[in-house]
């Protein structure tokens, strides 16, 4: 299959449907004054194959036609979920049996992609519990996803409490957006003062350098961890594996 543009292809088939009967016409006008039968024969010869390229023409729009059509519902039934082609395709013959395949192949891609954000999740729930230190973890716009035990039975809260809250509901003071600007600037951990607890907020950013996930420890713990530009993104699990690690006989603040 060759893919040229829509408007490109309807402008060389009309021209060269027109330009048959057009050919036709003009060999009717020089074969005609020595025999007219042949110069006849001519032009009916180019009218039938012109109609014959206007049904083949007609066939191809349809046919390009029924592609964009499938392709735009596979689309739009992937955005919904557990949509499989299966035999929608097979009607577009080689190009269906393809783009099967390659939905195939991005499924088992995103499968796969899941499966390892899971196994992820699952080592962050477990590494934040059981760290030594009273951390939350939050994403960018302060929704708290880990909580360690220590947290709650220094707070004396319960972990229900806390998942899914925002970190504002325990810091109500905290300015969320001016965190975000400062930490996104620095790339390096700041404080932030409670009554007469320090807490020490950490940004962990992705590739892009972006923030990804904030870690708020409470209690001066001077871990005094940089994520520098320079280096690799510090990966979630990464980082609470180096707080877990620390020695925690620290000045408490």
């Amino acid at each position: 299959m060759i893919l040229i543009p829509r408007v490109k292809y309807i402008i060389v088939n009309t021209l060269v449907i027109l330009g048959v009967p057009a050919f036709g016409f003009i060999g009717y006008i020089n074969i005609a004054p020595f025999n007219k039968s042949s110069g006849e024969t001519f032009l009916f010869s180019s009218l039938i194959f012109a109609i014959a390229l206007c049904v083949i023409f007609y066939l191809s729009l349809k046919k390009s036609k029924n592609v964009s059509n499938e392709i735009d519902k596979l689309i739009h039934l992937s955005s919904v979920g557990g949509f499989t082609p299966g035999s929608s395709l097979k009607r577009l013959g080689k190009l269906g049996d393809q783009i099967n395949h390659l939905y195939y192949y991005l499924n088992q891609m995103n499968i796969k992609r899941s499966l390892k954000i899971s196994t992820q999740t699952t080592l962050i729930d477990f590494i934040a519990t059981n760290t030594l230190l009273p951390l939350i973890i939050t994403d960018p716009l302060g929704k708290i996803l880990y909580v360690s035990k220590a947290f709650i039975d220094k707070k004396n809260m319960i972990k229900s409490e806390c998942i899914e809250n925002t970190i504002t509901s325990i810091l109500p003071d905290l300015d969320m957006q001016t965190l975000i600007g400062k930490l996104s600037a620095t790339h390096t951990y700041t404080e932030y003062h409670e009554t007469r607890e320090t807490i020490e907020i950490y940004p962990v950013t992705n590739k892009y350098s972006e923030i990804a996930y904030l870690v708020y420890i409470f209690g001066k713990h001077m871990i005094h961890f940089v994520a520098k530009k320079t280096e690799k993104e510090q990966l979630i699990h990464s980082f609470l594996k180096k707080i877990t690690s620390i020695d925690l006989h620290h000045k408490k603040g």
